[in-house]
């Protein structure tokens, strides 16, 4: 069997145990999409619960908190990879990953399966389950063009209850650029010019575009992103609050706690207090 380092996939089904009805808040180190064939419950993920009812798909990146809580026994399958599993072929990694399947704009985290695409998904893990098991000389490979097509069927299932006229078209393109800015440089620079400049467009086209995809300004994506940052930092972190707020960006820790009460009416430290 391949070692578990970039990859993993394992079918699985509850004990009838009250235990394993509830699993405290937790963060992955992988990718994972937790497939649940069967069964019920609410799984929270960044501080949002999703009530879910199989079959059914959880979409998680690693940064995601979770929490589960189960009405009754599930059974389903899970595959975990690292982004390292994507290693020689970044343009694929950058789009399906982080900007596709588990960005933290495009959040659709539980998808509820119709009958035949749960029957796609059943296939898609018997067959990469049937060469997990396999392991030969390129076993690797194999593995990596099947993951490859799941994630882009799975992309196709999710963007079917999130509405874009074309994933091919210039302002999705646009869009998704600004996502993958907004990763990288939310924790220091948050002035929506620089990422319109960065774009080669007005502030008032950068507008438009993430208007037609999320309903919000390139302002307000700024700040939810910092926002959701700064909540699983507290979450899950032993971080001061003037360590966190210096690692979002604030050199003034009395404005990071402004700006968190401001838009959760709560302090960070009443927050974290609450959530722990």
């Amino acid at each position: 069997m391949t070692a578990f380092n970039d990859f993993f996939i394992s079918y699985y089904k509850d004990e009838e145990t009250r235990e394993l009805l509830e699993v405290n808040p937790f963060r992955s180190i992988y990718f994972e999409v937790i497939w649940v064939q069967a069964g019920s419950g609410v799984h929270t993920i960044d501080f949002i619960d999703y009530p879910f009812d199989g079959p059914c798909l959880f979409l998680l990146n690693p940064q995601n908190i979770r929490t589960l809580k189960k009405d009754c026994v599930t059974s389903g399958g899970v595959i975990k990879f690292t982004p390292s599993f994507f290693a020689a072929d970044s343009d694929t990694e950058n789009f399906i990953l982080n900007y596709g399947v588990f960005d933290d704009i495009d959040v659709l985290p539980v998808i509820k399966l119709k009958k035949e695409e749960a029957f796609a998904v059943k296939k898609a893990f018997e067959d990469i389950y049937q060469e997990y098991e396999r392991d030969s000389l390129f076993s690797d490979a194999i593995l990596l063009s099947f993951l490859k097509i799941f994630l882009l069927k799975v992309y196709e299932i999710k963007k079917s209850y999130v509405q874009i006229n074309c994933f091919k078209s210039p302002d999705y393109i646009r869009f998704k650029s600004f996502e993958r800015l907004l990763d990288c440089h939310y924790k220091k620079i948050a002035e929506v010019s620089f990422y319109a400049e960065s774009l080669a467009v007005s502030t008032k086209t950068l507008t438009k575009v993430t208007q037609k995809f999320t309903g919000k300004t390139p302002g307000q994506l700024i700040k939810d992103r910092i926002l959701l940052e700064s909540k699983r930092m507290l979450h899950f972190s032993n971080l001061s609050i003037k360590e966190i707020a210096h690692a979002i960006g604030f050199d003034d820790s009395s404005y990071f706690t402004r700006f968190f009460k401001k838009n959760t009416n709560a302090s960070p430290g009443s927050y974290r207090n609450k959530s722990q």
